[in-house]
């Protein structure tokens, strides 16, 4: 395996500074080492341990220990019966041993993305412990396109290929297959579109692991998922939105509900921590900020870091607390005046959080559905599940927010995280070897010949152009001698129809040397389109965002076992 890894750095990823994506191809990135990274895990473990501060530390009326051992006791229990409903043969699961836990959406994503999955298997191996996809499927399904290089090596261009029929945005809970036969057909699409390359992308022979159901997401994971069983990978795979709707995270929530002052206080403070330590501007990046909405009827609303939505209506909306009478809240989709109420329950800060769960237990049944959003995922994913969260590098450069808001909201020191990406590139993108720079010598070239085509006369010059150099010659002096410095503006306004000629008059001469120069002129705009073209030829072919599913097997298979191998 051809790969660039770091081999010495940071203990975590949120002490790396800034992480640069892998360019070259079947380049890595893992901060820190994957060798190190089952010491992070390990490290993570005992500060979380039984005997540690953390342990004790009241949510809700439990102890910290015991939310979370509940919470990798459910969310394991579910992750298994979900992996087994991919098809994919499950061993009884230890909630005991080490967890190490990563998360993308279920979309077919790039390489590097997948060498993520790979890197969680590695270090699962080395600590004798499981590995956890977390499928995010609270995201938005971003489209139902896969896109491909079409065109030839030398004009290449971009064309997509659909895996199923378009759609308007809407989580990927519950989206379903809506064209059947278009889905099936997508591997021998696929693999029909790249034989112009001579490549055999991965889907088209394996697209029929492709099972499981009628709903998108589950489909695409268990493509994926199965391609890791036959390449030796064994994680576990959980929608969060199965995890969302577990009695412990439930538990989690009442806690950050019943605490949403402070909550949000925390959350914005550490936003506004990280954007000036990066020198971020703008006002949503990484994430917006958590409001709060004054009502004279209705009382303050609070925002909360999760998502909410209907199955009869998908669309994702912000979610709302207030309080509506002693020790009682309501959660909202929308601040007051704008919202509706979907939930309302006893809770205050004081106490266990056994009735905010059993009201949020209610909320599937009647088609809603509560989700966290990016910073609660990986906040509750860190907290609660994992001894090591392994992030790209997105994820790894927002979640040291989430750092900032476990040391003010909880009173931790976080755990370490990891981040590790990769670039693959397709087989026949050998590059073209142009450089850029000669992008800037070739326009300045053109540009010399333009102005000052008199510096590129054939040598001996043509006789023909020593009367045009020299007229070109006395324009130039006259320009110098035309000093207008002292002048009056009435004075220097008299000598513009003057300048004004004479600049015409340079113009017209420079025009008339250029006919002399127009094979080199020629040769320069060839050489500059070639150039471009090559670039762009580059630019498209590298490029690392082509989905796993668009490379080969013999290209994808030795170079992500060699990660999960060693």
């Amino acid at each position: 395996m051809k790969s660039v890894l770091t081999t010495a750095g940071p203990a975590s990823a949120a002490d790396a500074g800034s992480l640069k994506v892998p360019r070259e191809d079947r380049a890595m990135l893992a901060v820190p080492a994957l060798d190190d990274l089952p010491t992070l895990a390990e490290a993570n473990a005992a500060a979380s341990g039984p005997s540690s501060a953390s342990a004790g530390l009241d949510v809700q009326g439990r102890p910290f220990g015991a939310l979370r051992d509940w919470a990798r006791k459910e969310t394991l229990g579910a992750a298994a019966t979900y992996t087994r409903s991919l098809g994919v043969t499950v061993e009884e699961v230890d909630p005991s041993a080490p967890l190490i836990a990563g998360g993308h959406q279920p979309e077919l994503f790039h390489p590097g993305v997948w060498a993520k999955n790979f890197a969680l298997g590695r270090v699962a191996r080395a600590v004798g412990g499981t590995a956890l996809n977390l499928v995010i499927d609270s995201d938005l399904l971003p489209g139902t396109r896969v896109r491909v290089p079409a065109g030839t090596r030398r004009n290449p261009r971009i064309e997509s290929i659909p895996f199923d029929s378009d759609r308007s945005s809407r989580p990927w809970s519950g989206a379903l297959v809506r064209d059947p036969i278009l889905f099936d057909s997508f591997g021998l699409r696929l693999g029909e579109s790249l034989g112009r390359f001579g490549l055999r992308p991965l889907a088209a022979d394996h697209w029929g692991k492709a099972c499981c159901g009628d709903e998108l997401a589950p489909r695409l994971t268990a493509f994926r998922r199965r391609m890791e069983g036959a390449w030796g990978l064994s994680n576990l795979e959980v929608p969060i939105g199965q995890v969302c709707e577990t009695d412990s995270f439930l538990w989690f929530a009442g806690h950050l509900i019943a605490h949403a002052a402070r909550l949000r206080e925390d959350h914005n403070a550490a936003l506004d921590d990280y954007r000036e330590r990066v020198g971020l501007k703008a006002e949503n990046r990484p994430v917006p900020p958590l409001s709060r909405v004054a009502s004279k009827t209705a009382g303050d609303a609070i925002e909360l870091p999760f998502w909410m939505w209907e199955d009869s209506n998908p669309t994702r909306r912000r979610v709302f607390v207030r309080s509506v009478g002693r020790n009682r809240v309501a959660l909202s989709d929308g601040p007051p005046g704008e919202g509706e109420d979907f939930a309302e329950f006893p809770l205050s800060e004081r106490m266990d959080a056994c009735c905010a769960v059993e009201a949020l237990k209610q909320l599937p049944a009647r088609g809603v559905r509560l989700r966290t959003r990016a910073l609660a995922t990986t906040l509750f994913a860190r907290l609660c599940l994992g001894d090591l969260f392994l992030h790209g590098i997105g994820g790894a450069t927002y979640d040291a927010v989430t750092d900032g808001i476990v040391r003010r909201f909880f009173g931790l020191e976080p755990p370490g995280y990891g981040a590790v990406s990769a670039t693959v590139h397709l087989p026949f993108a050998e590059s073209f070897g142009a450089n850029p720079d000669d992008v800037g010598r070739l326009e300045r070239r053109l540009r010399d010949l333009r102005f000052n085509p008199d510096r590129s006369l054939p040598d001996p010059p043509p006789a023909a152009a020593a009367p045009l150099v020299d007229r070109k010659q006395a324009l130039i002096a006259e320009q110098r001698d035309a000093n207008t410095h002292g002048l009056s503006r009435a004075e220097r306004r008299a000598r513009t129809p003057a300048n004004e000629a004479r600049r015409d008059a340079l113009h017209a001469t420079n025009a008339a040397l250029g006919a002399f120069v127009s094979d080199r002129v020629i040769a320069a705009r060839e050489e500059l389109a070639d150039l471009q073209a090559k670039l762009t030829a580059d630019k498209l072919l590298t490029s690392r965002e082509f989905s796993f599913a668009v490379f080969p097997e013999d290209v994808l298979r030795p170079f992500l076992t060699g990660i999960l191998d060693g």
